[in-house]
């Protein structure tokens, strides 16, 4: 377990929220082609349970409760990537902070 929750945050801006995984699981973005049409089929959702470990190549403090959410296929379109955020933004404040960020990017 970490220490202090600051030590999550790799900057001053970060914050922690609370995230259900049955929640992110059930976002629907759906995929579309080259032309941004919708082509009927949706990207799957998950929140993984990503720990980082101690002597890690990207040197950040070790986090055993560390999770990412991820999608197949990956989200390539900025626009499916923004829906994504969005919607992921909109759970996260059902739950409210955990640890608000040290400073607001303005």
């Amino acid at each position: 377990m970490l220490a202090a929750l600051d030590a999550a945050r790799k900057n001053p801006s970060d914050g922690l929220v609370k995230v259900i995984a049955r929640d992110v699981r059930a976002i629907r973005v759906e995929i579309t082609n080259e032309k941004g049409k919708a082509t009927g089929n949706f990207y799957r959702i998950d929140a993984v349970h990503r720990p980082i470990d101690a002597g890690n190549p990207e040197n950040e403090p070790p986090n055993p409760a560390h999770g990412q959410v991820e999608s197949t296929p990956a989200i390539l379109s900025d626009t499916r990537f923004k829906k994504l955020k969005e919607r992921l933004a909109q759970l996260a404040e059902q739950h409210g902070w955990i640890s608000p960020p040290s400073r607001l990017v303005t």
